[in-house]
């Protein structure tokens, strides 16, 4: 089961900063501080499904979301994507 959350920048700075603190390499796992920030923020996902992350990706911008999608290699390289609904 996946888990949508929705933070701020904020937020992704924090734990980003954890993280490196800790010791993760870019490309590495970033979840489990990820969970526990927002446990000690005592905030929980505003949704759970079943869908992959294409599949996410496609029925939200069916909908007419627009989503930012943020990629990182294992050398720390990052890429955005945005996905949004195709105009007819």
């Amino acid at each position: 089961m996946n888990s949508l959350w929705s933070i701020t920048v904020e937020d992704y700075e924090e734990v980003i900063r954890r993280a490196k603190e800790a010791g993760v390499q870019p490309g590495e796992s970033i979840e489990a501080i990820f969970i526990e920030y927002m446990a000690e923020k005592g905030q929980q996902p505003f949704a759970r499904n079943e869908f992959n992350k294409e599949e996410l990706i496609s029925h939200l911008t069916e909908q007419s979301v627009k989503l930012l999608k943020i990629n990182t290699n294992d050398k720390g390289v990052q890429t955005f994507e945005i996905h949004k609904k195709e105009e007819k």
